[in-house]
């Protein structure tokens, strides 16, 4: 599977979209966006690919990670590809450049016959700065399926008694960007899932389930742990700041 960044740059009432004049998608409504070169982390490769698509600059704090969506073509295979969603808190000047050409839009007026089939079940979701984790399936060349939200993993699921639907479904998300630190090798993109996990926790005060927090430093986000066992604790080692947490083992 291909990684592809996408990035979006809206405010509280509009969003900035534009024309793919060429290529994959082309006469398609879309966000900036394309392929990660070898040797380039997704956060870089999100910054180059606006920065040629429409001449605005940004930087890699700007960029608020909103989802990853897989895109699965089941006739096309050659097509398919994860691609790493950015929201960017306002609208800038963009340039009509080769490929692309702005127009800025109203968040409730999208031009979804013109845009993917497909889009209008998960855009509005990340403008509203809710994080999202799916599958979408295709037909053909482009004709939405179905999309499927992917569910915590079992391994991660961990239990809170008394909590309000809002915190179950934030703590669903947790359990899914700590699944999603895991897997991913880019360093960079791990901590920013793990920050955004936090993140979530603190604003709906939910605490991040024990189990999590010991596969992570709470002070640099690195997952680089070594745990000690020193009945009747657990000490977890930082290798890469030297933080050292301690756990009881009940």
């Amino acid at each position: 599977m291909n990684d592809k960044t996408l990035v979006f740059l809206a405010d509280k009432k509009n969003v900035l979209l534009a024309m793919k004049k060429k290529g994959f998608g082309s006469g398609k409504w879309n966000g900036y966006g394309g392929k990660v070169e070898k040797g380039e982390t997704i956060l870089k490769a999100a910054i180059r690919e606006l920065k040629e698509e429409s001449g605005i600059e940004a930087k890699e704090k700007e960029l608020e990670f909103v989802g990853k969506i897989s895109f699965v073509f089941l006739e096309k295979p050659e097509w398919n590809q994860d691609v790493h969603i950015f929201l960017i808190k306002e609208i800038r000047k963009a340039i009509e450049t080769e490929e692309m050409k702005p127009k800025i839009f109203k968040k409730n007026n999208l031009p979804f016959k013109q845009m993917w089939d497909g889009d209008k079940h998960w855009i509005p979701i990340i403008l509203e700065k809710k994080e999202i984790i799916a599958k979408l399936e295709f037909v053909g060349k482009g004709v939405f399926k179905k999309i499927i939200f992917e569910k915590p993993f079992k391994k991660t699921i961990i239990k809170q008694e008394n909590i309000s639907e809002r915190q179950k479904i934030a703590l669903e998300r947790i359990n899914i960007l700590f699944e999603l630190a895991r897997k991913q090798k880019e360093e960079s993109l791990k901590k920013k899932y793990l920050k955004l996990a936090k993140k979530i926790g603190e604003r709906t005060n939910v605490s991040i389930p024990k189990e999590l927090k010991k596969i992570f430093c709470k002070k640099c986000f690195s997952m680089k742990i070594k745990k000690i066992e020193k009945k009747p604790f657990i000490i977890t080692k930082c290798e890469e700041c030297g933080f050292e947490k301690k756990y009881s083992l009940k």
